[in-house]
Order: structure tokens, then C-alpha cells, then sequence
């Protein structure tokens, strides 16, 4: 192929702001409809099943996140070598290594999920010893990781389009995935005619059935893009060196992201001390933050792209404004629906559950947590670009560090102060600011630049 020609997707040539917001904001609201997943799931629950289910659901999720992180690992490395090759011009190879991750991450998902849904209760109980929570989480953190296989599969799927520069694809895939969850909860939560109510597994039933749907629009779509961008799903033998490759560089990205979610598991233990509805309240406001934190990670998907397309072109320096554009855009943007989120934190709160003492507790997580969402967004972003260069390494020793001051900052703030639950938000802020900070000047060293990945 005449790499000079400039093809569909290609983010390596033209109007650099032009083609980041185009390519940027379909993986913005995709990566939202991913985070409705939990919003819904989350609202339904409240509704139909009260507080102790939100707070079982809000833990089985968070625990469910952890192999889900391992998966995204996986997919950002697919991503960073793939989207190389095509700015590269070797479409060939690029389309063989997509072909290969893609059945290594099946794998994956089998062997993480069946000793998930086994040991399901003895996973809960690391977390909660309260009955009524237990009786909702552990039916649907075992379904959930019963469905993990699914999981994976989509994911890959996505990365792959997003590695040509494909974000429309991905988007239609999860407005059908979630159209999908919403009509599951609303049937099987409540039960309807001669379906029986289920309750929270329910929930999780819903969820994972949605997400096959949304895996199976994904593999139509696959066979139907252009040709330049098209992925053939031809049988082709799992190579050592792929799976070695993809974990080498997938597995610190996914060490992240499990810091990730250990902070917020984390920040749920302290917040336990304080009774059920401060859990329950933190559980509304973390899945809140979800959507931006996902509206985050689509700038960051973008900055991602554009810094591994354009490092395979020999490119860096357009890379490096690419990731910056990219960073700014998304703290504007989230910037902005934090303040929205800080205008109307009590009746937001409320609409997931209307207690006087979750609202009250709810409305502090977001008035303090919500000035920090710029923040957030930024590091994310330039996270992200890091994980497209496979830069890995330096994004999971830079979230490490975070988790290293968030824990202890929580703690104390709330043990040492007057502050109580509040210090523990105020803990999540800070810490927010700081990471910004390092990625920040970390990024700026330029030493992203000279990683090299080969196919």
C-alpha cells in the first residue's frame, strides 16, 4: 500500500485539532455509554431492590473490575502495536498480530472467569460480612465473571477499530449494548409476565447478555469496514511471541488500572467503618465519577491513536501535540460537567437513592470531589498517550505512586481530622491534582518517544 496516500483513519497527516475532535468525541461518548452500564445497573438496583443491594452490586462491580482491567491491558497493547503498524503502511501484519490477540484474549477471559464465579462469596466477604449485602453481590459478581470471555472478546474488538482510526464503529457498538442492558434490567430485575424477578443476578444477567449482543455487531462490523481498514477473521495460528508481546507490554497496563481499581476498593473499606449509607454513598458517587472517568479514558483512547499512528510514521513531534490537544479538550470538557455535577449535587444523589443521610453524604463526595474532574481528566489523557507509545512501564510506576498517597491521605484525613467521611473524599481530590502533576512533567521528558514495538 502507498503509504503516502492518505487513507481513512489515518491521523498522521491534515488538520491535527480537526481530526482529534472528529476521531476524539465518538470514543468520548462511546466510552460514556460504556459507563452507563454501571448507571443503569446501579439506578434499577437502588429502585427495585433498595440500599443494601446498591452497595453489594457497587461491590461485585468493583471487584468484577479487576480481571476487566487485566483485559484492557491486553486491548491497549493490541492498540499500541497494531495502530504502529497501520501508521507504518504494513497493514498486513498489523491485521495477522489483531487476528492473534484477539483469540489470546478469549483465552484469557475463560481462564479468569471460571475461578471467579467458584470462588464468587469468598471474594465478597473480603470486602462486606454484611448478610443483606452478600445475598445481592454474590449472585451477580458470579454471573459477571461468568461472562468475562465476553467481555474480553468486545474489548479487542473495539481496540481494533480504534487502531485504524475507527471511533463511529465502537460508538454504535455500545448504544446497541446499552439500548440492550436497559430492556434486560427493566425484565428481569422485577421480573415481567411468566419471567420470574431475580433481583440483582438479574442485573448482571442483563449486563451480560448486552455486552454479547454488542460482540456480535462488533464481528459484522469488522468484515464490513472499508477495505483499507478491514479486519479479516481468518483462522491463523496463536504465536508465542504475539502473546509474549502483548503481555510484555499489556501487563503493566493492566497493573495500572487494577491501582485503579484497588483504590477504589480501597477507599470502600474505609468508608465502610462509617456505616451503610456512607457506602452507599460513596457506591453513587463513584459510579458518577465512572462516567468521567470513561469520557476521560475516550480523550485518552484518542490521544492513544494519534501518538501510536504517528510514532509508526516517524512522527513524534506530532504525536507530543496530539496528546496535549487531546489532554486539554477532555479537562475542558469534563471540567465543565463538573461544575454541573457540583450545581446539583443533592438532587443528583438523590435520584439514585433519596435517605437523608446518603443524600447528605453523596453531596459532599461530589462538592469536593468535583473541582479535581479537570484534574483527573488531564492525567487520564496523558496516561493514556504514555500506554499508546508502550510506554507502559512509566504509567503503572505513576499510579502506583498515586495509590501510594490516596490511602494514606484518605486515612488520615478521616481518622485525624474532624472532617470524618468527608476527609476520605477529600483525600480522592488531592490525589487527583497530584497525578496530574507527574504526568505531566513526566510526559514532558519526551522519553515516550524513543520506545520502539515491532510486529
Amino acid at each position: 500500500m502507498d503509504v503516502g496516500t492518505l487513507r481513512k483513519g489515518d491521523l498522521t497527516r491534515g488538520n491535527l485539532l480537526k481530526d482529534l475532535i472528529a476521531f476524539g468525541l465518538p470514543l468520548v461518548a462511546m466510552m460514556v455509554f460504556h459507563g452507563l452500564f454501571n448507571l443503569v445497573d446501579l439506578g434499577m438496583v437502588g429502585h427495585w431492590l433498595g440500599t443494601s443491594a446498591i452497595a453489594g452490586v457497587q461491590i461485585a462491580s468493583q471487584i468484577n473490575m479487576i480481571p476487566v482491567v487485566l483485559c484492557q491491558g491486553l486491548s491497549t497493547a493490541t492498540l499500541a502495536f497494531v495502530a504502529r503498524g497501520y501508521g507504518a503502511g504494513d497493514d498486513e501484519r498489523a491485521e495477522r498480530f489483531f487476528r492473534e490477540s484477539l483469540y489470546f484474549s478469549a483465552l484469557v477471559g475463560v481462564l479468569l472467569g471460571v475461578p471467579g464465579v467458584i470462588y464468587a462469596e469468598e471474594l465478597m466477604r473480603l470486602f462486606t460480612h454484611d448478610p443483606e449485602v452478600l445475598r445481592h453481590g454474590v449472585p451477580n459478581l458470579a454471573i459477571s465473571n461468568g461472562g468475562l470471555v465476553i467481555v474480553f472478546l468486545l474489548m479487542q474488538i473495539v481496540a481494533g477499530m480504534r487502531s485504524v482510526g475507527n471511533s463511529v464503529g465502537p460508538l454504535l457498538i455500545l448504544v446497541l449494548s446499552n439500548l440492550a442492558n436497559i430492556v434486560g434490567n427493566v425484565v428481569l430485575i422485577p421480573g415481567l409476565g411468566p419471567i420470574p424477578a431475580l433481583g440483582a443476578a438479574g442485573s448482571a444477567w442483563a449486563t451480560v447478555g448486552s455486552r454479547a449482543a454488542g460482540a456480535l455487531l462488533g464481528l459484522v462490523l469488522l468484515r464490513s469496514l472499508r477495505e483499507e481498514t478491514r479486519f479479516r477473521l481468518l483462522p491463523v495460528a496463536l504465536g508465542a511471541r504475539t502473546c509474549l508481546k502483548l503481555l510484555r507490554v499489556g501487563i503493566p497496563s493492566s497493573l495500572q488500572l487494577v491501582f485503579r481499581a484497588l483504590a477504589v476498593l480501597g477507599l470502600s473499606w474505609l468508608c465502610d467503618a462509617y456505616g451503610r449509607d456512607a457506602l452507599a454513598a460513596l457506591s453513587i458517587g463513584i459510579r458518577l465519577e465512572t462516567l468521567v472517568l470513561f469520557a476521560a479514558f475516550g480523550w485518552g483512547g484518542a490521544a492513544s491513536t494519534v501518538v501510536a499512528q504517528n510514532l509508526g510514521a516517524g512522527k513524534p513531534r506530532r504525536a507530543e501535540i496530539g496528546s496535549w490537544l487531546a489532554a486539554g479538550l477532555g479537562a475542558v470538557m469534563l471540567g465543565g460537567i463538573g461544575a454541573l455535577l457540583f450545581w446539583k449535587a443533592g438532587d443528583t444523589v438523590a435520584l439514585f437513592d433519596a435517605h437523608p443521610a446518603v443524600v447528605e453524604s453523596g453531596t459532599w463526595y461530589l462538592w469536593i470531589l468535583t473541582p479535581s474532574y479537570a484534574f483527573l481528566t488531564l492525567g487520564v489523557a496523558l496516561s493514556q498517550a504514555l500506554n499508546g507509545a508502550g510506554s507502559t512501564r512509566a504509567a503503572l510506576a505513576i499510579d502506583a505512586l498515586g495509590l501510594a498517597v490516596l490511602l494514606p491521605a484518605a486515612w488520615l484525613l478521616s481518622r485525624e481530622t474532624p472532617l470524618g467521611v468527608k476527609g476520605i473524599f477529600a483525600g480522592a481530590a488531592l490525589t487527583n491534582v497530584f497525578l496530574a502533576g507527574v504526568y505531566g512533567l513526566w510526559f514532558n521528558t519526551g522519553r515516550w518517544k524513543h520506545k520502539t514495538l515491532h510486529l
